[in-house]
């Protein structure tokens, strides 16, 4: 598993990195607003206009408040006994959690943090970022006119690219069709909150918090459902 998330990471640097020297446009809004990779002054709200960008600071803070919301919105799910959502509960149960159970937790946090920062790398960055790019030039160089508010249009691009992003994410986390749509609408949090002004500083927090917390909650409502009885695998040193 580990193996697997690091390489999504390295994919994600690949493609991040050689595709985003072709985009060179202010409103480029996911690929020059990581806050990450840059400083967040005057000079890059210059460069995107009005749009709304937070301070590291608070990206963090947005990121974290996320993946407590996110986590209590599952809870929730599982409390509610829907069946499409108690099968998705047995799969994780039965090829999952096993392996997590004999992680410690060090290394379920070293997992979490590989898979929110490298699914976050390849999806949001480079994909959403190039999606994001070509629609501004469908949408708006292609079909601009007059009487069409640019920055509604921009904002279209926005929202297009986050949409077919967040399906992809889905896609590839669908293991069965009800958990492709819980994946997808995980994914399109992710791919507003980069556009709206967390950058991938909230993205890849709340997404490697949420990972690290679920897999905790994962591990221990599994031993606590088998009882005394389960073999206790899960280490905690």
């Amino acid at each position: 598993m580990a193996a697997f998330q690091s390489a999504i990471l390295l994919l994600g640097i690949a493609l991040g990195v050689g595709l985003s020297y072709a985009p060179n446009s202010g409103s480029d809004r996911v690929l020059k607003s990581a806050t990450w990779w840059g400083s967040v002054g005057s000079d890059r709200q210059a460069e995107m206009g009005s749009m709304l960008f937070l301070s590291p600071a608070a990206s963090l803070i947005m990121g974290v408040t996320l993946a407590f919301m996110m986590l209590g919105g599952v809870y929730w799910l599982s409390r509610m006994g829907w069946a499409w959502f108690s099968e998705i509960e047995a799969l994780l149960d039965q090829a999952l959690v096993p392996s997590l159970r004999r992680c410690r937790i060090w290394q379920l946090l070293m997992l979490a943090i590989l898979a929110g920062v490298g699914e976050e790398l390849l999806f949001r960055w480079a994909i959403q970022g190039w999606l994001e790019y070509f629609g501004r030039w469908a949408i708006v160089d292609v079909y601009y006119s007059q009487n069409t508010s640019r920055d509604f249009l921009n904002w279209l691009a926005y929202g297009f690219a986050a949409t077919v992003t967040a399906i992809l994410f889905g896609l590839c986390h669908a293991v069965t069709r009800a958990y492709w749509v819980l994946a997808a609408g995980m994914g399109l949090i992710f791919s507003l909150v980069v556009v709206a002004g967390g950058g991938l500083v909230a993205a890849i927090v709340a997404h490697g918090l949420y990972d690290f917390l679920a897999f905790m909650w994962l591990c221990q409502r599994l031993e606590e459902k088998h009882g005394d009885g389960a073999e206790n695998e899960f280490m905690v040193g």
